[in-house]
Order: structure tokens, then C-alpha cells, then sequence
């Protein structure tokens, strides 16, 4: 019967081994699951951040452009005043 015995003990302890291993991957899956969706959902947020900057950018460049043109009008309009004046 020892035999018996050491056979029997070793499957229980192959299958409790087994049923520790399954746990430890789905354990190991939830978790990955999880940085998975905190990665993505803090990629959109940067994503978004980005998108905003950009676009702010591109506002404060267009009204510095125009601030720019309105100043070069002016010194050219000057110009041509101070020339008519003079002749």
C-alpha cells in the first residue's frame, strides 16, 4: 500500500500545484489587464493635453502674425506719409 499511497500523494500534489499555477496566471492576467487600461486611458489624457497645447499654439501664433502684419502696415503707411510730406 505505500506504494499506493505515494502515488495518490504526489497527483494531489501535482494537481494542487497546478490549481496554484492557474490562480498566479489569472492573477498575473488581471493585473495586466489593468496596466493595460490605466496605460491607454493615460495615453488619451495625454493625447487630449497634447491636442489642447497645440491648438493654443496655433491661436496665440495667428494672433501674433496679425499683431505683426498690422504693425508692418502701419511703419509702411507712416512711411509713405512722412515721404508725401516731404515732397
Amino acid at each position: 500500500m505505500g506504494f499506493f499511497d505515494k502515488l495518490k500523494r504526489a497527483i494531489m500534489g501535482g494537481k494542487d500545484k497546478a490549481e496554484k499555477a492557474g490562480k498566479a496566471v489569472e492573477h498575473g492576467a488581471e493585473k495586466a489587464g489593468k496596466a493595460v487600461e490605466h496605460g491607454a486611458e493615460k495615453a488619451g489624457k495625454d493625447v487630449e493635453h497634447g491636442a489642447e497645447k497645440a491648438g493654443k499654439d496655433v491661436e496665440h501664433g495667428a494672433e501674433k502674425a496679425g499683431k505683426d502684419v498690422e504693425h508692418g502696415a502701419e511703419k509702411a503707411e507712416n512711411a509713405v506719409d512722412d515721404k508725401e510730406e516731404k515732397t
